[in-house]
């Protein structure tokens, strides 16, 4: 197994988490899978690693967040990686 480390950059203070999804590109019966991810401490720029994935696989990844009121915004632009038995950066 291993990781894709994702990160990114959310200037907008209503933000209070994020949803990762991710799923293997070419694998079409395959779930999708979400990481859940809490801001911290008003910090712009965010970095997790989406782990216990397989090696040698094309995974799509977007990210979605989350405001104060609960609402789950629109997914970002979907990005393709492929993980290389190390930590992939997406």
């Amino acid at each position: 197994k291993t990781g894709i480390k994702v990160m990114w950059r959310s200037n907008e203070n209503d933000i209070k988490s994020f949803l990762i999804y991710f799923y293997k590109t070419y694998d079409s019966n395959n779930s999708i899978f979400t990481q859940k991810i809490e801001k911290k401490n008003n910090n712009n720029y965010i970095e997790e690693i989406v782990e216990n994935i397989e090696e040698n696989q094309y995974y799509t990844i977007g990210i979605c967040a989350i405001n104060n009121d609960n609402k789950v915004g629109p997914i970002s632009n979907l990005e393709r990686v492929k993980t290389d038995g190390l930590t992939s950066y997406f």
